[in-house]
């Protein structure tokens, strides 16, 4: 679930919610090698249980709660390096109205790329497609990402299928 290739990411998540009954989600948390694999778990185990859930949903203190499980993910939090899962942690913490301050030093000394941003789009397009203050904070940053511009962002929230598609192809 850490593979820097979010389609690795994806089908290890798909994976893992085929297959739950054979897992204990806490031990795939707990036991990793470092603590970007440890977050980037913790994401992927959110998305293989809740992958369409609203936010506004009973999920919104995912991070919350599983740090009371395996307390190691509160001190990993604070080890990570990648600016990507900086700031995918960032604004999972942020929806979840927990201090990002930590983290927050990492994503504004940051200027990402189009590379670092297609790495996470997936996730980033999940979180921002289900907050209202995700896609707040992302248009706030002022990337020159296309992904990241206020009209990207705000096209998120529409789910109309026949204004999305081209009418050539409905």
């Amino acid at each position: 679930m850490s593979n820097p290739t979010p389609e690795k990411r994806s089908a290890a998540s798909f994976y893992l919610e085929a297959s739950l009954m054979n897992y204990t989600t806490i031990d795939l948390i707990g036991n990793t090698d470092s603590p970007d694999q440890t977050v980037w778990t913790a994401l992927g185990v959110e998305y293989a249980l809740w992958r369409d859930a609203l936010w506004e949903d009973a999920y919104a203190h995912y991070f919350t709660e599983l740090e009371a499980i395996v307390p190691i993910l509160s001190e990993n939090l604070k080890k990570i390096k990648n600016p990507d899962l900086a700031l995918l942690a960032s604004l999972q913490l942020m929806r979840e109205k927990q201090d990002t301050s930590y983290l927050d030093a990492i994503v504004t000394n940051h200027t990402y790329s189009e590379a670092e941003i297609a790495s996470i789009k997936p996730e980033l397009t999940q979180m921002a497609r289900s907050s209202k203050a995700v896609r707040d904070k992302l248009k706030a940053m002022k990337s020159k990402v296309p992904d990241l511009t206020p009209e990207a962002l705000d096209d998120l929230t529409n789910i109309n299928f026949f204004t999305l598609v081209p009418a050539e192809t409905n």
